[in-house]
């Protein structure tokens, strides 16, 4: 029996081992696939950002380049950031307008990719987001004449916003240096001779733990003989974005040409990329625990069998009543019953040990309980302020975020849901006489409680001065300068407000980057207007107002980008489209039941994906 029990409890062991080594590894390449992929977000989070600024807003070339030195400065993941703007462009010259500032030392350096020794137009960054009009990650290589490093960049091509007519601005770009890169990728390594690398869509290497593959093509690489067929068909479905873990015979450290050992080799796409990265580690070191505990295992067996019927002999009846009253304890405490006493044994033998190791965890187990019980109530505590917070929220939103307002011919619904406990969308709408209507719709540029405030503070001041400032331009422009005092945090807001003569339908609109209404009328068609830029970027921002006509029965729509971003597991979009034929094709001319309809829409595509944004709807008719 006693054989049976230690082969039953090595091979269960064995088991556990093994899955934790696999555990391990995919752990290890998760984390590694988590640091990459919030690298590369937070780069083509702040292109974005540029570009959206820069296809909205006449920018001169002092504020290019000022936002440029400001971003590159702020980032510490971004090597360097350009602007190439096309020579028919407002802010270029006969060559373009190319500035570019990148982190020399301590300090940020500029250099004018717009030189004819550097051609920027002939650049394969530059090329490929212009050909093929979309966001674009180059493949490694060594940026010469500009940062003079190994590097791959991000580019996003730039057009005019509507209402101009759609033309190529330029392209926005940011580089992340290779070495950064391999610094990020062989912190997370596993084991002494473990190593990780990521590879290109087109299988070129862009970190490898031996510098001298670095920018080699897969293809290209020496692969052991025996290991050629393998080799090749993983680095094929790697390209093609499959995730596998599989083992192969590998050369344990990369400097070495004779250490051929099995390794677990795990590989997985990088989602925002397209990149893949892969994992190696020898299965020698993997096993290192296991072959220790086989030995251990085999030694403590072989000692048991040779001293069991001895002991048994001496000390069967002298453990026999110690060992049944700490049973009783024992079960008693498996019942939850902790304040039961643990027999105290003035022996120095095992059964002593046992009851001190019982008592042990009885007052460890209290302590744990305890501070379990405090967790709880912590967290409940925790919850509690958010749902004030939330509350609070929306007291501040008029009917606390889901109005229906019928007034003489006009009718106005307006449902705000953030995607947290609080968020930063907010709507507002208040009669400034006896027939105008003033209403508004905003979006802060994150989520959480940092939005939330800025979305309190920006809808504080839009309540109060509206009131007293009859220009809608004039509005936006003295909101914005309160807003970018002391915004060290760089949030930004948009906002589109407007006013409805509820008597001639007459109506004055004006955008702070926020995307344009929709008009539900014989058809549905975004209102063409024109927008300035959003609140808190510059304090000298001016703003234009939009001249149109709410006719009877008509509907204005206004939304959030809670709408057309909102995604399903899929990562799909909703889009404007999707919104647009929604109401197109809406049969009811009710405001409640179009803004449920869009709802339950929105909702019935997201299906089982989390809110990716706060979701704010506001319709009004006149009847």
């Amino acid at each position: 029996m006693f054989i049976l029990l230690s082969y039953y409890e090595y091979s269960t062991a064995e088991n556990f081992l093994r899955q934790q080594i696999k555990t391990k590894t995919h752990l290890a390449k998760s984390e590694m696939i988590n640091r990459v992929d919030n690298l590369v977000h937070n780069v083509s989070d702040s292109v974005h950002t540029l570009a959206a600024v820069v296809s909205i807003e006449e920018v001169d070339k002092e504020k290019i380049q000022s936002m440029l030195e400001r971003i590159v400065a702020e980032h510490q993941d971004i090597y360097g950031m350009a602007i190439a703007l096309e020579p028919l462009s407002d802010a270029s010259n006969d060559q373009g307008f190319a500035p570019y500032y990148y982190h020399q030392g301590d300090t940020v350096a500029y250099e004018d990719l717009s030189k004819a020794s550097y051609d920027f137009r002939s650049k394969d960054w530059y090329t490929r987001p212009v050909s093929t009009g979309k966001d674009v990650w180059s493949e490694p290589y060594t940026d010469i004449g500009g940062g003079n490093i190994d590097m791959v960049t991000f580019s996003v091509p730039v057009y005019s916003a509507p209402p101009k007519s759609r033309q190529l601005l330029g392209v926005v770009t940011a580089d992340i240096s290779l070495q950064r890169l391999g610094k990020l990728v062989s912190k997370l390594g596993v084991g002494e001779n473990g190593y990780a690398y990521i590879v290109s869509d087109q299988g070129n290497m862009i970190t490898h733990s031996n510098p001298e593959r670095v920018m080699t093509n897969v293809s290209d690489i020496p692969v052991l003989p025996e290991n050629r067929e393998k080799m090749q068909q993983l680095f094929t479905n790697m390209l093609a974005g499959n995730t596998d873990t599989l083992r192969a015979p590998c050369r344990a450290k990369t400097n070495s040409t004779n250490n051929v050992a099995q390794c677990w080799i795990s590989y997985q796409p990088i989602s925002a990329t397209g990149w893949s990265i892969a994992i190696i580690v020898p299965l020698d070191e993997l096993n290192k625990t296991l072959l220790q505990y086989r030995d251990n295992s085999i030694l403590i067996t072989i000692t048991g069998l040779l001293l069991l019927t001895v002991i048994v002999i001496l000390i069967s009846r002298r453990l026999t009543i110690p060992l049944l009253s700490l049973t009783q304890s024992s079960r008693a405490l498996a019942r939850g019953e902790l304040d039961t006493e643990i027999p105290e044994f003035d022996l120095q033998d095992e059964v002593g040990s046992l009851a001190r190791q019982f008592k042990s965890m009885q007052i460890s187990l209290k302590d744990y309980i305890e501070q379990l019980n405090q967790e709880t109530a912590q967290r409940e505590r925790l919850q509690g302020e958010l749902g004030a917070a939330h509350d609070i929220q929306m007291q501040m939103l008029p009917d606390y975020g889901k109005s229906s307002v019928r007034q003489g011919c006009w009718h106005l619904s307006a449902l705000l849901e953030p995607a947290k406990s609080v968020g930063g969308d907010f709507y507002h709408y208040q009669m400034l006489d006896h027939k105008t209507l003033f209403f508004a719709v905003g979006d802060v540029s994150d989520k959480g409680v940092a939005a939330a405030l800025f979305m309190a503070k920006t809808q504080t001041m839009l309540r109060q001065l509206c009131v007293i400032t009859p220009q809608l331009n004039d509005l936006l422009a003295l909101i914005n300068q309160q807003l970018c005092q002391d915004n060290d945090s760089c949030m930004f807001v948009t906002v589109l407000c407007g006013k409805l003569d509820t008597e001639t339908g007459e109506m004055e609109l004006a955008s702070a980057g926020h995307s344009p209404p929709l008009k539900k009328a014989e058809d549905c068609d975004f209102v063409a207007m024109e927008t300035g830029p959003a609140l808190g970027f510059y304090d000298d921002a001016a703003f234009a107002v939009t001249t149109t006509t709410l006719a009877l029965n008509n509907t204005l729509v206004l939304t959030t980008d809670g709408i057309d971003e909102a995604a399903n597991p899929a990562d799909e979009h909703y889009g404007e489209e999707r919104l647009q034929q929604l109401i197109r094709t809406a049969h009811s001319s009710d405001n409640d039941e179009l803004l449920a309809l869009i709802l339950n829409d929105v909702v019935k595509f997201r299906a089982d994906a989390e809110p990716s944004d706060d979701l704010t709807i506001m319709t009004i008719t006149r009847h």
